[in-house]
């Protein structure tokens, strides 16, 4: 059982683990929104998302808490700690074409001259704000230089911004402040895909979760290779369409997915010991042996998945699979035919041949489990899922050297 402290440290690092999560999840939904075709969006690379549409461009910085949402003001730490990200960027922004926004889950007070920023501005009509930010910076930037001891000062965080801004001329805090837009009341990270989903009104209703589930688990690989420079640093909301249209087509169509296709078994994974028996009794290599397993367990994890899911599958399965063992038993009664002519060598290099060719030929020549399936895992798998249970095998004689194991 963890004891207080090790709660603390858990609790300190899913704060920012979930803060980084929310930063991709978040560019999700700008980009959702965005109208402009030539729109792509970027994380971690100018701020926490950064948004380029035409010439102008969005920098977002995103307040995430993993606690209820909570109320911010001029004295906010989160606030002082963006401005300061914001007047660092004023060297290499042109502030003319820049938004600047801060997302927040919590909210503004009523009476809070942060509300200033929920509107465009008009005229003067930030002086209020203005003067409410440059009394906090002065009362900030004076309690802290004020105290002589270091481990005694106040405003540690506050401080760099508020020192900052108030180091700014007065037009060039207004030029800031104006470019200012606040977002409090953004969604929690637990309620995004649902917010996806809301966003999806060309879809059917029924279908708006599932298209939500799909289009953010393709976005988290994107985000994912874009952070690890496999591939743009920028997502374009041409592609974010693209894949939206193939994900509506393949739920219209009903079209089964390859969950699989890319995915390796757990290293603890411990096969049914039947199906390196049967490879083993073929005399199969190592590499055999491990790609089998492989297949094997992609194929029976899909199985599982489709039956959970969609029930009425679990038919199309059992039929697919008297498919497979048709085309199987066309090439093993051949073998077991010519088996007591041949010594025992020979069978096993023939059941060899078999087992090769359920791994290379078999998925070209056997129809695909559902039109559109192009994975071969499938067939490859399910001939390892059948053989653990003998209703296949490879060598001539299979059955009499392993029914009693």
């Amino acid at each position: 059982m963890s004891d207080g402290n090790n709660s603390k440290r858990d609790h300190s690092a899913v704060g920012p683990a979930l803060g980084y999560y929310y930063q991709a999840l978040f560019a999700l939904m700008i980009l959702l929104d965005e109208e402009q075709d030539d729109a792509i969006i970027g994380i971690e690379v100018g701020d926490d998302v950064d948004l380029q549409a035409g010439l102008i461009k969005s920098l977002i910085q995103l307040k995430h808490s993993i606690d209820a949402a909570s109320t911010i003001s001029v004295k906010s730490e989160q606030i002082w700690r963006t401005i300061k990200v914001w007047i660092d960027s004023l060297s290499e922004i042109d502030l003319v074409n820049t938004n600047l926004i801060i997302a927040t889950i919590a909210t503004i007070a009523d009476d809070s001259p942060l509300n200033a920023l929920l509107t465009p501005p008009d005229g003067d009509s930030r002086a209020g704000l203005r003067a409410a930010l440059e009394d906090e910076a002065a009362r900030v930037v004076a309690e802290y230089e004020a105290e002589s001891d270091p481990q005694k000062k106040p405003h540690k965080k506050k401080y760099p911004g508020c020192k900052a801004f108030a180091a700014l001329s007065s037009t060039l805090q207004r030029e800031l402040i104006d470019r200012i837009t606040a977002r409090p009341n953004s969604p929690q990270i637990q309620n995004i895909e649902a917010e996806v989903a809301s966003k999806l009104r060309l879809i059917q209703p029924e279908f708006r979760a599932e298209a939500a589930k799909r289009l953010t688990q393709w976005w988290d690989r994107e985000v994912v290779l874009s952070l690890t420079g496999v591939r743009s640093r920028f997502l374009s909301r041409t592609e974010l369409q693209a894949e939206l249209t193939r994900i509506i087509a393949d739920i219209q169509q009903d079209r089964l997915l390859p969950d699989f296709e890319s995915v390796d078994p757990p290293i603890d994974y411990e096969p049914d010991n039947m199906l390196v028996r049967q490879i083993e009794l073929v005399d199969g290599t190592a590499s055999e042996i491990r790609r089998a397993i492989r297949e094997e367990w992609r194929a029976r994890e899909q199985r599982s998945k489709w039956i959970n899911e969609r029930p009425g599958l679990a038919s199309k399965i059992h039929r697919y699979d008297l498919i497979l063992r048709e085309h199987w038993d066309d090439l093993h009664s051949l073998l077991r035919e010519a088996a007591d002519s041949c010594d025992e060598n020979e069978n096993r290099k023939k059941g060899r041949e078999l087992l090769s060719w359920s791994h290379t030929k078999a998925p070209l020549e056997i129809q695909p489990f559902a039109e559109g399936w192009q994975s071969p895992y499938y067939v490859r798998g399910s001939y390892q899922v059948l053989s653990v249970n003998l209703r296949i095998g490879w060598h001539p004689k299979y059955d009499q050297h392993l029914s009693d194991e």
